[in-house]
């Protein structure tokens, strides 16, 4: 498995604090299916705004000691970019900031829903990038109303939903809405957005399990190998149309129906 949203290097952001607590965690991942992790520590937040060098020594060190320990986990860059005003026209090298320099940029939304968000999301994907929205289940604008995000997937922004999200961790709330997502196909990667080895660690089996139930092996295996596969390649995601929460012609229903199926 190939994990995008991870807080797994030291001293950076909110993640482990020193270096052993950061391949505590690789080990973790390692035990439980996982290959490669994208280190995504936090910018324009507010709080932590990282230096990329200082992110690219640990990466580097961190994947040193993989390779000479013989463990079998791939670290690489990446960063869980804060959408600010105007993000797209602020950034000097944006592909610094995407997973694995990809055109694919982790974006974490603001708490209150902006009215510049589309046009955001738009600039972003003018120079280049492909937005992937971080934990979108957890917002309560988004849980009041899943099918805000219909219109942004049918114009190529792509959803990361967090493992614990769908294993009850962030509330019953915050569950139903990642499924239905799923369900909506306008969630296509489930990340663990882990920070340390403890209160959120690195783990994404068991979510493919609740994954493999709600929707199918086949789905299971996108979500977390082919599609995560496809961003570190840099090469175009396949994904299906989204579908609304509530069927609006016959089409829709049929598909919903195939869905569940």
């Amino acid at each position: 498995m190939i994990d995008l949203h991870c807080h797994i290097l030291p001293k950076l952001d909110d993640g482990p604090d020193i270096v052993t607590e950061s391949v505590d965690m690789c080990k973790q991942a390692i035990a439980d299916g996982t290959t490669d992790i994208v280190a995504t520590p936090h910018f324009f937040d507010g709080h932590h705004d990282v230096n990329l060098e200082v992110r690219d020594i640990y990466l580097k060190k961190i994947n040193l000691f993989l390779h000479q320990s013989g463990l079998p986990l791939r670290l690489h860059a990446g960063a869980e970019v804060r959408l600010v005003p105007k993000l797209g026209k602020l950034l000097r090298n944006p592909h610094r900031l995407c997973i694995n320099q990809s055109r694919y940029m982790l974006i974490e939304l603001p708490s209150v829903i902006p009215q510049t968000l589309e046009q955001e999301l738009y600039d972003l994907q003018l120079i280049g990038c492909v937005p992937i929205l971080a934990h979108p289940e957890r917002y309560e604008y988004i849980q009041r109303n899943p099918d805000f995000l219909l219109h942004l997937a049918s114009s190529g922004v792509l959803g990361q939903i967090t493992a614990q999200s769908l294993l009850g961790g962030f509330g019953e709330k915050c569950r139903r809405c990642a499924e239905l997502l799923v369900h909506n196909r306008t969630a296509h990667f489930v990340a663990s957005d882990a920070h340390s080895s403890s209160a959120r660690p690195p783990l994404l089996a068991a979510a493919r399990a609740r994954i493999e139930h709600i929707a199918g092996h086949i789905e299971a295996r996108a979500m977390f190998e082919e599609r995560p596969r496809a961003v570190l390649r840099n090469r175009p995601v396949s994904i299906q149309s989204p579908l609304p929460s509530t069927p609006r012609t016959i089409s829709d229903l049929v598909e919903r129906l195939a869905t569940l199926l």
